[in-house]
């Protein structure tokens, strides 16, 4: 009898621990901005801050001026393009794209050397167009960075390399590409690498709280790295509850137990 007793209290303390350990992640580790609150009758205003991205070396941008006479527009183009309406792949764009040489200038066809370094992309649009400008009064400058990419690791839905073509991207922007972090992601301590002049740079970034808006670092910069670290729980803790375990080890236990006490 005390050895049924005693198989019976050890199915009982194996179905304790294992409803412990299967614990799931509390909901507000998976929550941003916590601090915000849910009165959603105050309005609060936030002051972005870093939201410029200076032209600088090492950068490809990819330039084209277009004028109403094909032949024109040919003297501006390294790619001597016949339609406005022409076919672009990523590749071709990047392929003719022009590097900003070590001096900050690039080598534009009929204009020569032209400084752009320290400038943002709407100045490098304006100096060209004045340039190009003096030799048709209709010309019209197209001008896109291209090597404006992401990359996104760690505790990310779809984690990987992503190619930015609108002028700015949020965190919140690069974590919804991603597809969100997993129940698992640290929200408070996520890690953002830039790249500088001077060599990589890192810093730690906290979701969960409503100042990360204000943060230098709120707006990505090309070449930007997040890494999303996983909570300490993901050791031992479920994503989602497993009740279809749970059920199938109390159905087992009870299996057991009845077959003991035959």
């Amino acid at each position: 009898m005390k050895k049924k007793r005693s198989i019976i209290n050890s199915l009982l303390l194996f179905i304790v621990a294992l409803s412990v350990l299967s614990s799931c992640i509390p909901i507000k580790k998976q929550k941003y901005m916590v601090e915000l609150g849910t009165d959603t009758t105050v309005m609060q205003k936030y002051t972005f801050k870093g939201t410029t991205n200076l032209v600088k070396a090492g950068d490809y941008l990819y330039i084209q001026i277009l004028t109403l006479e094909p032949k024109s527009t040919s003297l501006f183009s390294s790619s001597n393009p016949t339609s406005i309406y022409q076919t672009t792949t990523d590749q071709s764009v990047y392929l003719n794209s022009y590097e900003v040489e070590s001096d900050g200038m690039i080598e534009f066809p009929f204009l020569g050397r032209v400084e752009v370094a320290g400038l943002t992309i709407e100045q490098v649009r304006n100096k060209l167009q004045k340039n190009a400008g003096e030799y048709y009064h209709n010309a019209t400058v197209s001008i896109k960075q291209v090597n404006f990419n992401i990359t996104l690791l760690g505790e990310l839905t779809h984690p990987g390399q992503y190619k930015i073509y609108q002028k700015r991207v949020s965190v919140f922007d690069a974590i919804g590409m991603a597809g969100d972090l997993t129940a698992f992601g640290n929200r408070k301590n996520i890690i953002l690498v830039r790249q500088t002049e001077t060599g990589a740079q890192s810093h730690r970034l906290d979701l969960s709280s409503k100042k990360i808006i204000e943060s230098e670092f709120y707006f990505l910069r090309p070449n930007d790295m997040l890494y999303v670290e996983p909570l300490k729980e993901k050791k031992f803790a479920f994503e989602a509850f497993p009740y279809a375990l749970i059920l199938s080890t109390i159905s087992t236990t009870i299996l057991i137990l009845s077959y003991i006490k035959k």
